[in-house]
């Protein structure tokens, strides 16, 4: 007997009416909770009312948004009351207190059918119900020490995608990662299409990743092959598949693999599951998607600042720490973000000499610059041309003082994605910030080219290291 039929069974023990409904919908919720986190639950205030919902299930980052679940004694009780007939236009979830099948003696009211069949019936009308019980959702909440993506999914899409009658073996089954295929021949008999594509574009996406193959498609490409694989995965197919792929020994590192990958989410998508991906190598992943992936914070400080359990046991490149995405460069450390809430910069940093950057600036479009003198501050902007280089150059040279400069606004290059940007460049807090997202190559070229200039290596050299994926030849440079 599950934890969950336990906590019914001791509650059929209560006089009070009251104290039982309490327990029963407490003992409930906690089950849906932990067989889907994401899920909100709402008590109606009802229990087991012919047409108002004993509870209401609410997904607000799903595109399927609530659902509503009544509450039944048990199978036969579903049969009698003709649940699903009547219910069966709201997709509702009909779960039952009780797994045990009905009696082969137990007849319904004024009918002769004998229950199983009675069920059996039900399991036929059930287009859009979801007909369970609390054994059922026992199997699919239980927690398991190390699952896949699939499973996973197949876990988190159960409440607001399955449909028909699926008792606890059935429920077994559709988890079962030994039977992958009877898994999916399952999951495509009781799960919405929206939630079996999900599911399928999963396994279809690890079965690529461990075999390098499957993810290039031409003009002849099986139409549901390439539906399968298109569109934006949502976030728990990310925070199920991404932990997978880069933990797992044998994954391909064939760059348009992780290009395909990349294009199926946004780095945003990435931040919001920073905290299942931390400290992970996601370096195959940033370097094929540099280009497309796009930001609009840089912060290029000491890598000790960043983590202060920082040893000497090399880190990998890319990563994530403190749900921030950074790149590690010996002891310098790049951040990328897109937005400013990630980080703020360091404060009171120093700033260089105009002639310091000349060389860093040498094919950057200046829009503005801020010069603070020891005597005067100036600040030179592009009113009458394109690029301010020739009219600082003869501010420096004019006027009897040395000049550091604290600010700068540069254009950065139109691509494929978006028009030009200007991203305004602090010296003293180390960042780089555009309005408008750039890509992450456009913000390490700033924030490692120039912010970098005083590094010990050239900043060519800086800026192949942090795109190339520890520059060992497996990825594409930029």
């Amino acid at each position: 007997m599950s934890e969950l039929e336990a906590r019914l069974r001791a509650a059929e023990d209560l006089v009070n009416p009251e104290d039982y409904i309490r327990r029963v919908k407490d003992a409930v919720i906690d089950e849906v909770k932990r067989a889907d986190p994401d899920a909100e639950v709402r008590d109606t205030g009802y229990f087991n009312h012919s047409a108002i919902p004993d509870l209401e299930l609410l997904w607000h980052r799903s595109g399927k948004d609530a659902r509503d679940l009544y509450l039944r004694d048990s199978y036969l009780t579903v049969s009698a009351s003709q649940d699903v007939e009547y219910l069966d236009e709201e997709a509702p979830i009909v779960m039952t207190l009780s797994s045990e099948p009905a009696p082969l003696g137990d007849l319904e009211l004024g009918s002769s059918t004998p229950p199983r069949q009675l069920v059996e019936q039900d399991r036929m009308r059930a287009r859009e119900t979801l007909l369970t019980d609390v054994a059922a959702l026992d199997a699919i909440a239980r927690p398991v020490e190390r699952e896949s993506p699939v499973s996973g999914l197949v876990r988190s899409n159960f409440l607001r995608g399955a449909y028909g009658l699926i008792d606890a073996p059935q429920a077994l089954s559709i988890v079962d990662e030994a039977a992958t295929g009877v898994m999916l021949e399952a999951v495509r008999s009781h799960f919405a299409p929206s939630a079996a594509t999900r599911i399928e574009r999963t396994a279809a996406i690890m079965r690529m990743a461990l075999t390098g193959r499957g993810f290039q498609f031409d003009d002849s490409a099986d139409v549901e092959t390439v539906r399968l694989i298109e569109g934006r995965l949502t976030e728990s197919e990310i925070r199920g598949l991404l932990p997978w792929l880069l933990s797992t020994e044998g994954v391909t590192r064939e760059p348009l693999f992780w290009s395909y990958i990349g294009s199926l989410m946004e780095l945003s998508d990435v931040e919001g599951v920073a905290d299942d991906i931390a400290n992970m190598d996601v370096s195959l992943l940033v370097a094929a998607n540099a280009d497309r992936w796009e930001a609009k914070r840089a912060y290029l400080g000491l890598s000790s600042e960043e983590d202060d359990d920082a040893s000497a046991t090399p880190q990998p490149m890319w990563s994530f720490r403190r749900r921030v995405l950074g790149g590690d460069l010996g002891a310098l450390r790049v951040q990328l973000a897109t937005s400013g809430r990630h980080f703020n910069g360091r404060p009171g940093g120093s700033s260089p000499r105009w002639a310091e950057i000349v060389e860093p600036l040498e094919n950057v479009s200046l829009v503005s610059a801020e010069l603070q003198g020891i005597t005067r501050a100036i600040t030179v902007t592009a009113r009458q041309s394109d690029d301010i280089r020739a009219d600082i150059e003869q501010i420096a040279e004019s006027v009897d003082d040395e000049y550091f400069v604290d600010n700068l606004v540069v254009r950065v290059a139109e691509t494929p994605l978006r028009d030009e940007a200007l991203a305004d460049i602090s010296f003293g807090r180390g960042t780089v910030s555009t309005h408008s997202p750039v890509s992450l190559t456009a913000l390490v070229e700033l924030s490692v080219g120039i912010l970098g200039h005083r590094a010990q290596e050239e900043p060519d050299r800086l800026l192949s290291r942090v795109l190339d994926e520890r520059g060992d030849g497996d990825m594409p440079t930029f």
